[in-house]
Order: structure tokens, then sequence, then C-alpha cells
């Protein structure tokens, strides 16, 4: 039997009540809104599996590439992060919680909640921005508010011009 990656046989564990280190190094595939894990540089997760009376502690540091979008000016920049991972495995999990079935258990499901929970929803590349992008292909951040284009905000600005000129032909403004 072929097993993938996040594979972990716990047997020897399990039954001497012990822990050992497992180190897991893959390419992922993993996506969320403005973020997408990058799969030329493998995802490696440096762990301890310490086994408890009903299951099974995960405790470590999961490190990866990320490629953000930045939510302001829409360029991709990448970030390189390393979050903390502490997981228990049980025999009879709540309905959030991770099962241990056997002697082997499967950490991909538990690596990819945690990985994908901690990217920001938002992301910014840390440049500033003087103003948001309102629509696909204009960049407001290139060029002068003069420059930009018919602004969705013309009208008002001729009102508010035609108000500093004074009353218009009969008394009206």
């Amino acid at each position: 039997m072929a097993w993938g990656p996040f594979v972990v046989n716990v047997a020897d564990i399990r039954r001497s009540a012990g822990s050992r280190p497992a180190r897991i190094e893959t390419p992922v595939d993993w996506k969320v809104a403005f973020s997408a894990l990058m799969p030329s540089e493998p995802l490696v997760a440096d762990l301890v599996l310490r086994s408890i009376p009903g299951g099974l502690v995960v405790t470590g540091d999961v490190e990866y590439a990320v490629e953000h979008r930045c939510t302001a000016c829409l360029e991709p920049f990448v970030e390189r992060t390393t979050i903390p991972i502490a997981v228990t495995f049980e025999l009879e999990p709540d309905e959030d919680g991770y099962a241990l079935v056997g002697d082997v258990v499967d950490l991909e499901q538990m690596i990819r909640d945690e990985v994908l929970l901690s990217l920001p929803l938002v992301p910014r590349c840390g440049r500033p921005h003087e103003e948001v992008v309102t629509s696909a292909g204009t960049d407001l951040n290139t060029g002068s508010p003069d420059t930009l284009g018919d602004s969705p905000f013309a009208v008002l600005r001729e009102l508010l011009e035609a108000d500093d000129r004074g009353p218009g032909p009969e008394g009206v403004r």
C-alpha cells in the first residue's frame, strides 16, 4: 500500500506512550482567494508526535512560500511564512476534531486547515498606496488624478464647481 507524504505510521509511539519527530517535505497546490502556496517551493513541516491517552498530540512548525495578490494594487508578491502547529488527534473526536484511526495518521487535512487559516483575508504588499484600485485595468498609483480618465464622481465635481460660481440663470443654483 502506497502512502502519501502526509501519512505517518504511529504504531510505535501509541504502544509505548512515547514521542518522536516527523518531517514532511512536499510540494502542495493549495489556494484561497488572493493567496496560493507555491508548488515550486515545498511545504516543510517539522513536527513532534506525542502519544496521550485516547489520542495523539502533534506540535511543531510548518514553513511554506505563498504568493499573494495585493488587494490594493493587484500586484503579486511572495512571502515565506512559518506557523506553529499544536493539534490533537483523538480516538473519539468531536465534530471539529481530527480522528486517529488505527496505527496511521493522515496529517494532510490538519496541516491544510492550519496553513489556509493562517493566510490573510486581505493581503497587502507593504508598499504605500495612494489610492485604491476600483476597476480592472486601472492602477491609480501610477498617474495623477487628472490623467486617470473619467471619474464616477465627475458629475459631483461639476456640481461643486457650479456651486462655487454662484447662482445660475434665473437664480437657479
